[in-house]
């Protein structure tokens, strides 16, 4: 997918929607009840840890909810207009404000990971529905277009980041180390393709590695068919993280879904 940046005009703005909102915050700092998790404290880690506890080990994670917000999908290959783009990522957003909402100190922690170009405008946008339940939640910034988390390594003059590889092996063991074991996953772009057998068997050590966890996973829960490709920002997301955990999917991805899952599952297209 090719992605291009575009930043919404007033005329595109839906008056009360999550796009208007996070204009509107576009230029604020990080916000107070949003904590960036690779930055947390020694008594934020313990309080993490045990808010982890009392959700039996359960997170709940967004990945890119705001993305339809931001850019355009110019060639289309997720089968949605720009139109539809914007509405998902608005559903999602306002769904994740719902959640971020709501009054339950058992809830799972809430974990959102957003683009490096609206990460501090999102930030801001979210903790509006923070501020009303007392609840606070975690943030990842991630690199450009790409779900992976954005995190520096080295001490040169120049600024470098872990590979994709690298840094959601680090994101994994850090959660591990929370007593995270599953993850309610939700996002704005998701896309998943059927594998036909040549391709199967072309490069079947290369998915075995890349999807192997994740399909073995699928096989216990009785899916009969596990020959497709996740894409787009959650697809990939869902791959790495289902090395480690027990994800499931919330009903908010876009534009495929669970049922698309089960129906792909069941040998449907």
């Amino acid at each position: 997918m090719t992605s291009e940046y575009i930043k919404p005009s007033e005329d595109d703005l839906e008056s009360g929607s999550p796009q208007e909102e996070l204009v509107e915050h576009a230029e604020t700092e990080v916000a107070s009840r949003g904590h960036e998790l690779f930055g947390l404290n020694k008594n934020e880690i313990a309080d993490l840890k045990e808010k982890i506890a009392k959700s039996e080990g359960t997170i709940r994670m967004f990945i890119h909810p705001s993305f339809g917000l931001m850019y355009k999908n110019s060639e289309t290959d997720s089968g949605m207009s720009d139109e539809d783009y914007t509405n998902a990522a608005n559903t999602v957003m306002a769904a994740t404000m719902k959640v971020l909402s709501a009054k339950s100190e058992d809830s799972p922690p809430v974990i959102i990971l957003e683009d490096d170009e609206i990460f501090q405008s999102c930030a801001a946008f979210y903790d509006k529905g923070s501020d009303s339940s007392g609840q606070d939640y975690y943030l990842i910034e991630t690199q450009h277009s790409n779900p992976a988390p954005k995190i520096p390594k080295g001490d040169g003059d120049k600024v470098e980041y872990m590979s994709d590889q690298e840094s959601w092996t680090l994101l994994s063991g850090v959660l591990a180390e929370l007593g995270t074991k599953k993850i309610i996953a939700g996002g704005a772009s998701f896309k998943m393709r059927p594998i036909d057998d040549e391709v199967e068997q072309q490069h079947k050590k290369n998915l075995e590695t890349v999807y192997g966890p994740y399909r073995r996973k699928r096989l216990e829960h009785g899916a009969k068919n596990v020959q497709y490709s996740l894409n787009h920002c959650f697809g990939m997301a869902l791959t790495y993280l289902s090395h480690a955990f027990d994800v499931e999917l919330s009903n908010l991805t876009y534009p495929d879904n669970r049922k698309s899952r089960r129906n792909i599952e069941k040998g449907k297209t």
